[in-house]
C-alpha cells in the first residue's frame, strides 16, 4: 500500500501541480517576495483545477474497489466528492470572474485554491489507500 500511495503522490499529485510550478518559476523576479509569487502564480484558480483533477480520478478508483472496509471508503469518498464539486463550482466562479467585477482578491483566490489543493492532496489520498482493501 505504501509503494501504490507512494506512486499516486509523485506521479499523480506532484506532477499533476507541475503547471502550476512551471507559472511560479517563470513569474521569478529577482528580489521580489516568494509570497506574493506564489499569489501571483495562484491567483487564477489554476490548483482548484488540480484538486479536481486528482479528486476525480481518486474517486474513479476508490468506486472500483471492494466492500472491506465500507464506512472508511464511504466517509473518505464523500471527502473527495465534496472536493471535487467545490473546486469546480470555485474555478468556474473565478475563470467567469476575469475582469474582477466581484469583490475577488487575488490573496483571497491563492489562499482559498491552495487550501482546496490540500483538501484535495489529502482526500484523494485517503481513497487511494483505501481502494487496496477489496
Amino acid at each position: 500500500m505504501v509503494a501504490k500511495l507512494t506512486r499516486w503522490f509523485l506521479f499523480g499529485a506532484v506532477i499533476a501541480s507541475l503547471p502550476i510550478w512551471f507559472n511560479l518559476y517563470r513569474l521569478i523576479i529577482p528580489g521580489s517576495e516568494p509570497v506574493m509569487l506564489l499569489i501571483a502564480s495562484c491567483s487564477h484558480g489554476e490548483p482548484l483545477l488540480v484538486s479536481a483533477a486528482i479528486s476525480g480520478a481518486a474517486l474513479g478508483v476508490l468506486l472500483g474497489s471492494g466492500s472491506r472496509m465500507l464506512v472508511a471508503k464511504a466517509v473518505a469518498g464523500l471527502g473527495c466528492a465534496v472536493v471535487l464539486v467545490l473546486a469546480s463550482i470555485g474555478f468556474a466562479y473565478v475563470a467567469g470572474n476575469p475582469d474582477r467585477v466581484l469583490p475577488l482578491d487575488p490573496e483571497s483566490i491563492a489562499l482559498a485554491s491552495l487550501a482546496m489543493l490540500s483538501f484535495g492532496i489529502v482526500s484523494s489520498g485517503s481513497c487511494i489507500a483505501l481502494a487496496e482493501y477489496r
